[in-house]
């Protein structure tokens, strides 16, 4: 039997473990493009422990098995600054058959070793619907399923009898009391101290309602750090941000971001607080939302939800979502949660 090598991925690697994951993803995969992806991760040595013992800042580890015949295995691990303190995320790879599952089980107990020493408590990965081997392959290994997240999309506009584009859903109107408006507009006509306290609202909002969105796996990054990754990105349509006020207080916000075909929008996330829940708010921030997208030329709506998340399940449905695809959310634990 060959000899199998358990060692971290080199440059010189690249051809052999672009093959692999061309056989993994299903689609080709080049060793130029391969290099150039892993260009962008964060170097190993910024990952430590924090006082608690659990990993922080952000840093990365990618180990490979290596046979004669090429790479068998891979196990990428990661962690950026947006993870939750202990939280490293990975994409863990192997060839089909026997030697695939030994050489994955070799490189998963490597990492999880060298997890452990820097605090790295739970080890989280994605896999599509489709990939039922896979799936089943790391459950096998340890892994937990922790959230199934369904994607939808639903058609935006109809053609009206003079043929131009419309909603093809009707308006909802906000409940009493409640006011809706665009951050565009806020932007426009409100001073630079009106606007940070509106950026702030939003933080903490954001900060608030994610609690409740099973699944959700990142953190919301410090005001700052939050700040420019939502308004400085390139995907941001200040007009596609829709708020909702009641008695000057901002009680929930609709957001949706460009994709990169100007047909098709993605619906970043809708969020209220929890106190005035129930009252129709969520929907009438949509509907808003919808009559700003088909304006601007949108016909497309995707999005993504968990499954178990059962009041989001139900509006989506109830607005037409069709369910196009999917994936599960698996969790490793490496480090026992505390008593």
């Amino acid at each position: 039997m060959a000899a199998m090598h358990i060692e971290e991925f080199a440059d010189a690697h690249a051809s052999d473990l672009a093959d692999l994951l061309t056989e993994s993803f299903g689609t080709p995969i080049d060793a130029e493009g391969l290099l150039a992806a892993l260009a962008g991760l964060p170097a190993r040595d910024g990952m430590t422990a924090d006082a608690a013992g659990l990993a922080t800042g952000e840093g990365s580890r990618h180990l490979i098995a290596r046979e004669a015949q090429g790479v068998t295995a891979r196990a990428l691990v990661w962690r950026t600054g947006l993870a939750r303190p202990g939280d490293v995320f990975s994409d863990i790879r192997a060839a089909d058959g026997e030697r695939g599952r030994e050489a994955l089980a070799l490189v998963l107990a490597d990492q999880v070793s060298w997890l452990a020493l820097v605090g790295g408590a739970r080890l989280r990965t994605t896999v599509d619907d489709h990939e039922r081997d896979r799936h089943d392959l790391l459950i096998g290994a340890g892994f937990r399923e922790e959230a199934h997240v369904v994607a939808g999309e639903r058609a935006l506009a109809r053609t009206s009898a003079i043929g131009v584009p419309v909603p093809a859903a009707p308006t909802v109107p906000p409940p009493h009391g409640v006011e809706l408006d665009t951050y565009d507009r806020i932007e426009r006509d409100g001073d630079p101290q009106c606007i940070r306290y509106v950026q702030r609202a939003l933080h903490a909002l954001v900060v608030a309602t994610l609690v409740d969105n099973p699944g959700h796996v990142e953190a919301v990054p410090d005001f700052d750090d939050w700040r420019r990754e939502v308004f400085d990105a390139d995907a941001f349509r200040a007009e596609w941000l829709v708020l909702a006020f009641e008695a000057d207080r901002l009680v929930g916000l609709s957001h949706a971001v460009a994709d990169g075909d100007p047909d098709r929008a993605y619906l970043e996330y809708t969020g209220v607080a929890r106190d005035i829940r129930g009252r129709g708010i969520a929907a009438a921030m949509k509907s808003r939302l919808d009559r700003e997208l088909v304006a601007d030329g949108v016909r497309i709506l995707t999005t993504e939800w968990a499954e178990s998340n059962a009041p989001i399940a139900h509006l989506n449905a109830r607005a037409g979502y069709a369910i196009v695809g999917g994936h599960r959310r698996l969790v490793l634990d490496v480090l026992a949660p505390a008593s």
